[in-house]
């Protein structure tokens, strides 16, 4: 009996092993789904986050385009238009062929910064042509109005970020780019885009007057510097300003690539 009752012993002590074995994975299995769920609602509500951030970065975009339309064509269109009607009153029958000439030049430049204010305004613009391309138009603009020389610098690797960081950062690099026309009076801008570690860096900097020191202890959102923040942040990139009295500033934005 001896042995049977040990043979009895090993079968139970191995049942209730393998019941305790499959119990735990079972256990095992319920939780790893259950932690698979929590993981697939975080993921949805971070998504959700993010497409709430991106929807207000870009109602931000939207009401910093309507201001600079009108600043636009305030300054350049209806600048130019003025000097248009000028010219037309001015028409005499001795002038006529010069100044039908001149009103057709002055015209001209008006519909050719319609034009670029049409592209530059389009975010479908800058998704089909990409980042490098629409900073390659608003440098020929800026280098068109004879305000300052103006200087776009490439040398990033072959990697990118997607579409809609790409438009966010044009806009950020748009507002950097006016600050400078406004307010640093400077004689030369640079756009510099290179490759930082596994990020895309823009560099704007210019040779004007710098930003006064009250306003750099403030950190200078008197002049949209907050909103280029704020932008980057979302983006999970890097926002960085330097500014030296009479000697320039310097904003770097870095966005991570797309892997």
């Amino acid at each position: 009996m001896k042995p049977q009752t040990e043979i009895l012993t090993i079968a139970i002590s191995v049942i209730v092993l393998i019941f305790v074995m499959s119990l735990f994975i079972v256990l095992f299995v319920v939780k790893y789904k259950q932690r698979q769920k929590e993981h697939e609602r975080e993921k949805a509500f971070l998504e959700s986050q993010k497409a709430l951030e991106v929807t207000k970065a870009q109602l931000e975009i939207s009401e910093d385009i309507m201001r600079n339309i009108s600043l636009e064509i305030h300054d350049n269109v209806g600048q130019l238009l003025s000097l248009a009607k000028i010219s037309i009153q001015s028409v005499s029958e001795e002038n006529f062929k010069e100044q039908s000439s001149h009103t057709t030049e002055i015209l001209t430049r008006a519909i050719g910064v319609l034009r670029h204010l049409s592209k530059s305004l389009n975010g479908n613009f800058i998704r089909e042509n990409g980042l490098i391309d629409s900073l390659e138009r608003e440098v020929q603009a800026i280098n068109g109005t004879g305000k300052l020389k103006c200087e776009l610098v490439c040398d990033a690797h072959e990697q990118s970020i997607s579409d809609n960081n790409e438009v966010i950062l044009f806009r950020c690099i748009q507002e950097a780019i006016n600050n400078c026309i406004k307010h640093a009076e400077a004689s030369v801008l640079k756009i510099a885009i290179s490759s930082y570690q596994d990020m895309l860096q823009v560099s704007v900097s210019d040779n004007g007057k710098g930003i006064p020191e009250h306003l750099l202890k403030g950190s200078a959102d008197g002049l949209g510097m907050r909103s280029m923040r704020e932008r980057m942040q979302m983006l999970h990139g890097n926002f960085i300003l330097n500014s030296i009295t009479n000697r320039g500033t310097e904003i770097i934005f870095r966005v991570p690539f797309v892997l």
